[in-house]
């Protein structure tokens, strides 16, 4: 038992595309690792700084520059069974830089992976924490990060702060 209320497999600090995406993978690979005690699911806490994300909430969804995902994305959506959830995001078939005097278009038409996608970027995000959760993570959100005790009692001097506004420190797993 910890500060954080349980004993956790692995906490992810970050609840983005990043954090969630490593809980989702987390959580496939350690129910696989698992399988002969099929009850046992993994305990996985994502911490999350901001609020909660999605179009329901009012966040800014509309597109903007660099929320994007190349055609190279698809495999990993395929292997973690989240490229049929990409309906919604438009198509993002390449793109074209002006960068010191010089010109460089990269087009996707012949990619063997086809196109990328233009991102809603709080659908994309709460997808992603939703499918997180449905495999067994858990979200506290509004905490922020600052430190982290390692197993052998270092750390870097930071504090968290907690869901019920307690400050302490994290200690990892």
């Amino acid at each position: 038992m910890n500060r954080l209320g349980a004993a956790w497999d692995a906490v992810v600090v970050g609840g983005g595309p990043a954090g969630a995406v490593a809980a989702l993978w987390l959580a496939q690979r350690l129910t696989q690792q698992w399988h002969p005690e099929p009850a046992r699911r993994p305990r996985l806490l994502i911490l999350e700084q901001s609020p909660e994300t999605g179009p329901e909430t009012g966040v800014q969804t509309r597109t903007r520059i660099g929320e994007s995902l190349p055609p190279a994305c698809r495999p990993l959506l395929r292997d973690l069974g989240l490229l049929d959830r990409m309906e919604g995001h438009r198509p993002y078939l390449g793109n074209r830089t002006l960068w010191g005097g010089g010109v460089s278009t990269h087009d996707f038409l012949r990619d063997p992976q086809g196109s990328g996608w233009h991102l809603d970027r709080a659908a994309f995000d709460a997808m992603l924490q939703a499918e997180a959760v449905r495999h067994g993570a858990v979200i506290r959100r509004g905490i922020t990060v600052r430190a982290l005790t390692r197993k052998d009692g270092t750390q870097d001097g930071r504090q968290d702060r907690y869901w019920d506004g307690y400050w302490g420190i994290v200690t990892s797993l």
